[in-house]
């Protein structure tokens, strides 16, 4: 029997491989090794990365989108007249006072008239406004939470009484006031507006309606076009009563300013004839707004051409409007 030593060079490393190949844990590692899976899995990487960080970015848009937008409501507002010489006058004031978002008080100021009206609430809705020796008080309906009548009373004694109707959207369709006492500048006993409305909401048409004391009746319409952005008093939470205060104080002729959804961006009036078809144009009213960053008009141009049935060329005038807001 022979023992037969062989004396070739083995290399330790191939041997140790050639061992190490025979269990399955070292086969794996070695194929992760590979170049090429190396490469395979980078790409996987990236595109794992890249799906995190949409996922993430529309995950913090979806909770931006979700943030209440801002709410503005008025502070002031000033309307003042550009004379030729481009001096303005001014010719109306209007201020809000807020505890929060709650109105309580509504000021106005023009060339006659200067009137803060206080405003006490029950139960958070609006019971009565009083400036002075005037009042008003409001009334509501067993279920409503927008007033569908006021009385209107200076030193105790009643001016004026209104009703008020809505649409299903809360929006004003019509406000009647009924004058027990005529302002010594007026003939009109009674005064009536209506509202008609798009599908969107938005104010399209304003109708007046005069009374006189002899009993003749006189009618206008107004046409409007707005724009996309909202309107200075969109979310202003007491239109009502600031309606009825701007009718008491006799210097606004279209209520319908306060209930537009829209920033309003011309108007046409027009007489209209006893059958209710519009004839002679009154007045024709361009505005020209400035917007801030959150889309609230801060300021516009006016140009107004107003006409007369015995004056063919009619005359232009012009006005300067500022707004300022308080958001929430």
């Amino acid at each position: 029997m022979q023992l037969i030593l062989s004396c070739e060079r083995v290399n330790l490393a191939d041997v140790i491989t050639a061992k190490l190949q025979l269990f399955p844990l070292f086969r794996y590692i070695r194929l992760l090794l590979q170049p090429s899976f190396i490469q395979f899995m980078m790409r996987l990487s990236l595109r794992f990365v890249s799906l995190v960080l949409v996922v993430v970015f529309a995950a913090c848009r979806a909770n931006k989108d979700a943030q209440p937008a801002l709410v503005c409501q008025p502070l002031s507002t000033t309307d003042q007249l550009v004379e030729t010489s481009g001096r303005l006058t001014d010719e109306l004031v209007r201020t809000f006072t807020y505890n929060a978002s709650a109105v309580t008080a509504i000021g106005e100021k023009s060339a006659s008239k200067d009137a803060l009206f206080q405003l006490t609430s029950i139960n958070q809705r609006v019971a009565q406004a009083v400036n002075g020796q005037e009042m008003i008080t409001l009334g509501y309906g067993t279920a409503t939470t927008q007033p569908v009548s006021a009385t209107f009373t200076r030193s105790d004694v009643v001016q004026s009484t209104f009703t008020l109707e809505y649409n299903s959207a809360g929006a004003l369709t019509r406000v009647v006031e009924s004058r027990r006492v005529v302002p010594a500048n007026s003939l009109t006993t009674e005064r009536a507006y209506s509202f008609i409305y798009d599908n969107a909401g938005n104010l399209t048409l304003e109708r007046a309606r005069f009374t006189l004391r002899t009993g003749v009746v006189s009618e206008q319409e107004t046409e409007y076009v707005f724009d996309t952005h909202a309107s200075v008093y969109a979310s202003f939470t007491a239109r009502p009563l600031l309606t009825i205060i701007a009718l008491t104080q006799a210097v606004d002729t279209k209520p319908g300013r306060f209930w537009h959804a829209k920033a309003p961006l011309s108007f046409l009036t027009f007489d209209l004839t006893m059958a209710g078809a519009q004839s002679t144009m009154r007045e024709a009213t361009t505005y020209a707004p400035t917007f801030d960053s959150n889309g609230y008009v801060t300021s516009q141009e006016q140009t107004a051409l107003l006409y007369q049935s015995s004056v063919p060329t009619p005359t232009t005038k012009k006005n300067r409007q500022a707004f300022t807001y308080q958001c929430n």
